[in-house]
């Protein structure tokens, strides 16, 4: 183990830098993946959705493409050319101003007369919505990282369920695009309560975290807006149960 000084060391705060090679064991259990790791072989999983919220007073009827061309007359075409457009999903965000009100993705489905319970090919991202330019009154889910709201409540439930609590030993893996050494997949290691401390200065969570008796396991991927945690039957149904947190259950090839 080696502790991190100087400007990046202030970055993680408790947790300390490791060999890579601690991730060994996810790439044999599940190698088509590199971004984010979801082996199977725990009892339970379950999906956090990212939080999403809404500016019940807006007026603006343009959507982000609309109003990007309108903004940028000397451009050619419109920011769909790149894809979905959204507004607010920067890294590891905090809550929006106020005025501002939690949106709960089965109220926006229902909106759009959309089912989350339907199959799904992808966990849960911005495909789950036939929305290609969303409107700038909505934040759409934070992409590849936990948010602010639910982030830290769903470490509490894990802490609860887990010996040791939150200062339990935990592993932290960051792809490489979002490792806070740049360009470099990293491992940290700590106790689990550091893990959003650190992810408040490097913008973003870690792609997956699990304690050393590998009880459980959490997996961020960068192009979703949802966390899946495995791990034993209480602990994901203590998530599904806790009115903060927005869950599904996705079961993806």
């Amino acid at each position: 183990m080696s502790t991190v000084y100087g400007p990046l060391g202030e970055r993680l705060g408790a947790l300390n830098q490791v060999d890579v090679a601690e991730v060994d064991w996810l790439h044999e259990a599940d190698p088509d993946h590199g971004m984010g790791y979801f082996p199977a072989g725990w009892p339970a999983e379950t999906w956090v959705l990212h939080g999403m919220w809404e500016d019940p007073a807006a007026t603006d009827p343009r959507d982000a493409d609309q109003q990007w061309r309108e903004d940028n007359p000397d451009q050619v075409g419109g920011r769909l050319d790149v894809g979905v457009v959204v507004y607010g999903s920067t890294p590891f965000p905090d809550p929006p101003p106020p005025g501002w009100r939690r949106l709960r993705w089965r109220e926006l489905a229902e909106r759009l007369n959309e089912s989350l319970d339907r199959p799904h090919r992808a966990p849960p991202s911005s495909g789950w919505f036939p929305i290609r330019s969303w409107p700038a009154s909505i934040q759409t889910p934070p992409e590849g990282t936990l948010d602010n709201v639910c982030g830290p409540r769903l470490i509490d439930l894990v802490a609860e369920h887990t010996t040791g609590g939150p200062t339990t030993p935990c592993f932290a893996y960051y792809n490489l695009l979002t490792s806070p050494i740049r360009m470099q997949p990293s491992v940290l290691t700590g106790p689990l309560h550091a893990i959003l401390d650190a992810a408040h200065q490097c913008g973003w969570t870690p792609t997956n975290v699990w304690p050393a008796d590998r009880s459980w396991l959490i997996t961020t991927d960068y192009d979703l807006w949802s966390t899946r945690l495995a791990g034993p039957p209480e602990l994901t149904a203590a998530l599904e149960g806790d009115p903060e947190l927005e869950t599904v259950r996705h079961h993806h090839p």
